[in-house]
Order: C-alpha cells, then sequence, then structure tokens
C-alpha cells in the first residue's frame, strides 16, 4: 500500500506487457450492479449499500480492517471471483504474452501459485502513509490497520523472484522495471 504497485504496472505496460489489475477486476463486485450484493448485505447487514443501492466501499473498508473475521468473509467471496477473472483475461492472450498482474494481496490470497515471477515493489512506511494519505486522505489509523492485516514486507521480499524498493522518483522507478523486464525477456523459456 503507497509502494508504486500501479505505478510499476503500467510501466510495465508501457514495455510492452499486458496489465491487469486486481483492484480494477474486483470493483465490478462493488459496484450497483456487484453480483454478490446480497452476499455483502449478509456479511456487513443492509447499511453496506449507500443510497444508490451499490455496496459502499468505505464502509466496508472501515469495518474489514478493524474486524478480522469480516475481512476473512470479505476475501472468501472476492479473491476466488477475482483470480477467476484473470484467468479468463489470461487464457484469450497470445501465447508468450508477459502478463503484469498487479495484486496488492497476491501472496495473501495465494496466488503467487500461479505466477512464473513476483515483484514486490516496497517503500518504508513512512513514505507510503504520506502516499497514501495524499492519494486517498486515509489517516494514520486507518492505514496501520491496513497494513496490520497484510503479509509483513519481510516476508513478501523473501517470496519474491525481485523487488524494488520504491522511494526514488519515477525514473528511478522506471529504471528498475526496465531492469527486471529485460531479464524476464532474456530468460524466457525459464519466466514464460
Amino acid at each position: 500500500m503507497g509502494s508504486g504497485k500501479s505505478l510499476a504496472s503500467k510501466i510495465f505496460q508501457d514495455l510492452g506487457a499486458f496489465r491487469v489489475s486486481s483492484d480494477e477486476l474486483a470493483r465490478k463486485y462493488t459496484d450497483v450492479t456487484s453480483p454478490i450484493k446480497s452476499e455483502l448485505v449478509e456479511i456487513f447487514g443492509p447499511e453496506v449499500l449507500n443510497d444508490k443501492e451499490a455496496p459502499d466501499r468505505n464502509y466496508i473498508a472501515k469495518i474489514v480492517f478493524q474486524n478480522p473475521n469480516k475481512l476473512q468473509q470479505l476475501t472468501s467471496i472476492i479473491h476466488p471471483r477475482v483470480r477467476k477473472d484473470f484467468l479468463e483475461i489470461v487464457q484469450n492472450l497470445p501465447e508468450g504474452t508477459i502478463v503484469a498482474w498487479e495484486a496488492p494481496l497476491l501472496f495473501e490470497a495465494k496466488g503467487n501459485f500461479i505466477c512464473n515471477a513476483t515483484l514486490t515493489i516496497y517503500a518504508n512506511l513512512e513514505v507510503a502513509f504520506q502516499r497514501v494519505n495524499q492519494r486517498d486522505g486515509l489517516s494514520r489509523e486507518e492505514f496501520e490497520a491496513r497494513i496490520r492485516n497484510q503479509m509483513d514486507i519481510k516476508e513478501k521480499i523473501q517470496l519474491s523472484d525481485f523487488s524494488i524498493r520504491n522511494e526514488g522518483n519515477f525514473d528511478y522507478l522506471r529504471s528498475e522495471c526496465e531492469k527486471i523486464y529485460k531479464i524476464i525477456l532474456m530468460h524466457r523459456e525459464v519466466f514464460l
């Protein structure tokens, strides 16, 4: 969170990869035509729906990041659907396509098992907080509650094939992404 995952995935897209965002895929499950609206009401009560009868993402976030049981219930209905959507997209791509899958909870959801290589983008907590606060207006307490519900960054780095500490500027991040992309291209037989 606040590490620059979205920016990095867009850089990979610019380099030639096919970009897929789990957050973008998940949005359809919390919009007005959500196919899981009744399940969300069952978990969070009727107050989960806003005045447009769409699930209220902010309301859900406030609850799940304070209640691990509710978070588990939510992820158990959304993660499998997002993974299925992702796999359907990938199956329709030409063979050999490099896919940049932006998945915030990749290891927590065991999505790494369907990847040929993994990359963790990270930043120190203060830098990440400043980015998230500026972007989303999250308070420090909300930020820390969300971080507590994620795998420790050291563990993610250990599990990853590649990692980038993203505390510099855009040019630095782009340069690091280019290095990784070149490695993948040079060793396609290993990564694809």
